[in-house]
């Protein structure tokens, strides 16, 4: 009889071991909507270029052509969220004196792997990135995420972050891109990918050519021009938003 009471009461506590309150439940949850919230807030409401104005140099000077936009936004993405989920692990180890040169260190070594493959697999678009293609050790969207966020949190928020904060840019560059070439040159080349371009040589209505192409979209006043137009479209946005929820 001893026996099957004790057994009994080691069976009470397992049970009572592997149940959960309602209070973990109500954690997790909260965890998880914390989680998304930081990854869209990376994404839309802190983004990089369109409200923290960072990486305005490849976001102007290589988004001539859709690829180069497609191409350095999957890189900046790639090196962001590798080179914050390493310094997140680390922070505890690196000292605060010389954290900015470990940061870069940690950066540009991923940025060297990279490098590689894409002369490797892709050497037409490395010839088109050209000197922002080594430049991206140095990329001020990722050394904000480095100093501001990853070296504070733990590895899964710095991943989350990381990956908010690299698909808002990597969308950014995409857009002003895809703009760019198409207005500038009524054409997608996609050659720098081993594929073809595509395209038109003018836009008509019954016959009548209504547009052909406007050229200054490719050339360095087209940058500045598309980063103002889509700034301003985004800022209306914002201000009837806004004004939609005073009301």
């Amino acid at each position: 009889d001893k026996t099957f009471v004790s057994n009994k009461n080691i069976k009470n506590e397992n049970v009572q071991t592997d149940t959960y309150s309602e209070d973990d439940f109500v954690a997790d949850s909260n965890e998880q909507s914390n989680n998304t919230k930081d990854f869209l807030s990376a994404m839309f409401s802190k983004n990089p270029v369109f409200v923290l104005m960072l990486g305005l140099g490849p976001a102007l000077a290589v988004t001539t052509k859709l690829t180069n936009g497609i191409g350095l936004g999957l890189i900046v993405l790639i090196t962001t969220l590798l080179s914050n989920i390493t310094i997140s692990s680390l922070k505890g180890f690196i000292p605060a004196k010389i954290r900015l040169p470990f940061y870069l260190t940690i950066t540009r070594s991923f940025v060297s792997v990279i490098i590689i493959f894409v002369q490797t697999f892709f050497p037409d678009l490395a010839k088109s990135l050209g000197i922002f293609l080594p430049l991206t050790a140095v990329n001020s969207v990722i050394l904000e995420r480095a100093e501001v966020f990853s070296c504070k949190k733990k590895i899964v928020n710095a991943l989350i972050n990381s990956l908010g904060t690299g698909i808002g840019f990597m969308l950014v560059l995409i857009l002003i891109s895809f703009i760019r070439e198409f207005f500038g040159t009524l054409q997608l080349d996609f050659s720098d990918f081993g594929l073809g371009i595509y395209g038109f040589d003018k836009v008509s209505i019954f016959g009548i050519p209504i547009y052909e192409h406007a050229k200054i979209f490719v050339m360095p006043a087209g940058a500045f021009l598309t980063l103002g137009l889509l700034l301003a479209i985004k800022q209306a946005i914002c201000n009837c938003t806004n004004k939609n929820i005073e009301e």
